[in-house]
C-alpha cells in the first residue's frame, strides 16, 4: 500500500492534469479551427496541423511545469508556522 504522502502527491498531480486538459483542450480547438479558417490549403494535409497541435501542447505543458516548479520554490522558502500539537 502507498502512504499517505504518496496519494496525497498522486492526487495532487493528477488535479493538475486535469486543470491543464481543461484548459489546454479548448484552446487547442481553436487554434485548430483558426488554422484550417486562415489557411484552407491545410484541409488537406492534416499531418501539419496534427504536428503544430503537439508542439503547441508540449510548449504548454513545459510552461505549466516551470510555473509549477517556481511556485513550489516560493512555498519551499516560506517559513513554517509551527505546530505545538503536531507530533
Amino acid at each position: 500500500m502507498l502512504d499517505k504522502q504518496t496519494k496525497r502527491d498522486m492526487k495532487k498531480q493528477r488535479k493538475i492534469i486535469w486543470i491543464f486538459l481543461g484548459v489546454s483542450f479548448p484552446v487547442m480547438l481553436v487554434l485548430v479551427y483558426l488554422l484550417y479558417l486562415l489557411a484552407p490549403s491545410l484541409v488537406n494535409s492534416q499531418w501539419v496541423v496534427i504536428t503544430l497541435i503537439v508542439v503547441f501542447g508540449l510548449i504548454l505543458y513545459g510552461g505549466v511545469q516551470i510555473i509549477l516548479k517556481k511556485v513550489n520554490e516560493k512555498q519551499a522558502k516560506k517559513p513554517k508556522k509551527h505546530d505545538p500539537f503536531a507530533d
